[in-house]
């Protein structure tokens, strides 16, 4: 893809991201994307063969980008307890700086507007996480419970205290959560 395509391909990516967030994903036409975005309607379909991809694509790229951050923690795997609390904090850190990605991601999950393959092509990024959280339960450090449902439930305190957090101004998550989520799943 050229230059000039790729950068089109995002001013679309960013427009749709804005116009979902605020109207709504079933709500957004593609017109209002690529009137938005600057260009003409059909280029839109000349990069994304559907609104279902464009959608597809955006949560992909949110999904990596949120990894890539979470990367670039310095993590002791061999220390569960200082490791959940620096994975926790880093996704509620990523989320409160782009708050509008965290809403497009609740929206889509709420929905269920993002299909199943994508789905786990962005979960293929938490394989690492999971085999993480295997290794402490092999060695009796965390609670023996489906790889799952812990994921789950520290998604859903992040969720909880981003909420929180943006809505009191807040750019930072308080350090109480990563011990409530280490509370969760130690042994």
């Amino acid at each position: 893809m050229t230059v000039q395509g790729e950068k089109t391909r995002q001013k679309l990516l960013d427009s749709a991201l804005f116009l979902f967030v605020r109207r709504g994903i079933d709500e957004t036409t593609t017109a209002e994307i690529t009137k938005r975005a600057g260009v003409a309607e059909g280029t839109l379909f000349v990069h994304y063969e559907h609104k279902q991809t464009l959608i597809n694509t955006l949560y992909l790229r949110i999904k990596e980008r949120e990894i890539a951050f979470l990367g670039t923690l310095e993590l002791d795997v061999n220390d569960p307890e200082a490791c959940m609390k620096k994975l926790v904090a880093g996704v509620c850190e990523y989320f409160l700086r782009h708050y509008e990605e965290y809403r497009f991601i609740t929206l889509v999950e709420m929905g269920h507007q993002v299909d199943r393959a994508t789905i786990r092509r962005a979960n293929e990024h938490l394989e690492a996480y999971r085999d993480m959280t295997r290794a402490w339960q092999r060695r009796g450090l965390v609670k023996r419970m489906d790889t799952e449902i812990m994921l789950g439930v520290t998604w859903n305190m992040c969720k909880a205290t981003i909420e929180y957090a943006h809505a009191g101004g807040g750019k930072k998550a308080p350090a109480s959560l990563g011990q409530m989520a280490w509370d969760a799943i130690r042994r």
